[in-house]
């Protein structure tokens, strides 16, 4: 290769990390104090969006309702079972966005990136939404 071929290869292989690296997920912080609940993180995220929370449906209960979506949301270890959760709560309310919201209260590492954009990449085949709830500074 020539050496001016060599820096465009580089070049190129450097965006295409960088655009799989970078984030595709949307960012919500919330006001949550150090070590809160799911309660806590999930009262904060309706206030916050204007949605109802534990709405008993048949067969479950939606953490967060809005308008225009249903949520569920767990700590990230517990992705498997939040998505699970949001693809049912979403079928059960036709026509409403479901919303998976994981919660990192330490924030986003970048192997959690790597995870996340599986999550990503797995979650719009379903039409789900992927949102990530990290801690403000309460």
């Amino acid at each position: 290769m020539k050496p001016n071929t060599r820096c465009i290869f580089a070049i190129c292989f450097v965006l295409a990390y960088m655009a799989i690296v970078s984030a595709a997920f949307d960012t919500v912080t919330l006001d949550v104090p150090h070590g809160a609940n799911e309660a806590t993180w999930r009262d904060a995220m309706a206030e916050q969006w204007g949605g109802q929370t534990e709405v008993v449906i048949p067969f479950g209960r939606i953490d967060v309702e809005t308008d225009d979506c249903v949520v569920e949301l767990d700590f990230a270890k517990k992705w498997t079972e939040c998505f699970g959760q949001t693809l049912f709560y979403a079928d059960f309310r036709a026509g409403k966005q479901g919303v998976m919201a994981l919660i990192y209260p330490e924030g986003v590492s970048d192997k959690d990136k790597e995870k996340l954009q599986y999550i990503e990449k797995l979650a719009k085949k379903y039409d789900v939404r992927v949102v990530v709830l990290i801690k403000g500074e309460k």
